[in-house]
């Protein structure tokens, strides 16, 4: 029977999941239905929100219940799929960010051949190596000694302890991720750059134009600067403020299983928060509504 912290614990993480869950669901519905998105684009982007969901959806429709009904069943082979189902979307969330950075800076650098290297079949296979890289990399907790399981000593997930458990965690999944997002920090800079470099061009006499480009330039910036942040500050959070608090229950709990999933519902409101017509997706739906009660 689970303890009143087994439950408390499964409560935060089911509803701060299901938050997750609702606001990426949204997300995936308003690109799918946006026609601003390119198709290239929006595709990459549906591939990052769908990873967001997924781990957003595994702990509030798995780990939140498990812990909530059948607390030993996390210690299980088959309840440490858990850990290694996250680490795989966790992995396609990152990889997508990635791919999600190099379309832009490539839109900008070679705008006429952006068309033929984004084109529907090569954004496919890229998709699909993103995806298969991403399991790739927890091939290896299909094996006891590699797994990654929930503990109830802090209500996280924690990798195994001896040398499989510290090569996936520290050095495939830690340093791996954090290499990637320094990446996309240095691709995403670059394209803040091309988008400066172009504004200059533009004659003062255009002044539209001109405006229009500042304002898309501080957009792309402020969107950039959260994502990196929300997404290295988790990767900080998870693996070295937690062990400064170790043997604090709560706030071992925080930093860990809370942060995850808050970075990948924070995401999802990010791209709300910067781009309008996903917003406007909302608005339609509420008129359509609107328009069908008072019908």
């Amino acid at each position: 029977m689970p303890t009143q912290e087994d439950v408390v614990a499964a409560l935060v993480i089911m509803v701060l999941g299901l938050i997750g869950v609702v606001i990426n669901s949204y997300v995936l519905y308003a690109v799918y239905k946006s026609n601003t998105f390119g198709c290239a684009f929006g595709r990459i982007c549906m591939s990052h929100t769908v990873a967001n969901i997924g781990i957003t959806g595994v702990f509030s429709l798995l780990v939140a219940p498990i812990t909530l009904i059948a607390p030993s069943f996390h210690d299980s082979y088959w309840g440490h799929r858990c850990g290694q189902i996250l680490i795989m979307f966790w992995n396609a969330a990152v990889f997508s960010h990635f791919l999600i950075a190099i379309n832009r800076f490539i839109c900008l650098t070679w705008p006429l051949d952006y068309e033929i290297i984004f084109r529907k079949k090569i954004t496919n296979i890229a998709l699909i190596v993103a995806w298969a890289l991403a399991f790739a990399q927890v091939f290896a907790y299909f094996w006891e000694p590699c797994t990654f399981a929930f503990s109830f000593e802090s209500y996280s997930f924690k990798f195994s302890n001896g040398t499989c458990g510290f090569l996936i965690g520290t050095i495939f999944d830690y340093y791996m991720s954090i290499v990637i997002i320094c990446i996309i920090a240095l691709t995403d800079f670059g394209t803040y750059l091309k988008i400066r470099r172009y504004k200059k061009k533009i004659t003062t006499s255009n002044v539209t134009n001109a405006a229009y480009l500042r304002k898309k330039d501080r957009k792309f910036f402020y969107q950039a600067l959260a994502q990196g942040v929300a997404f290295g500050g988790e990767l900080i959070s998870f693996f070295t403020i937690s062990q400064i608090v170790k043997g604090n229950l709560w706030l071992e709990f925080g930093f860990t299983t809370v942060a995850w999933i808050l970075v990948h519902t924070i995401d999802g409101a990010i791209i709300i928060i910067f781009h309008r017509e996903i917003r406007r997706v909302c608005c339609g739906l509420a008129n359509t509504t609107s328009s069908t009660t008072k019908s």
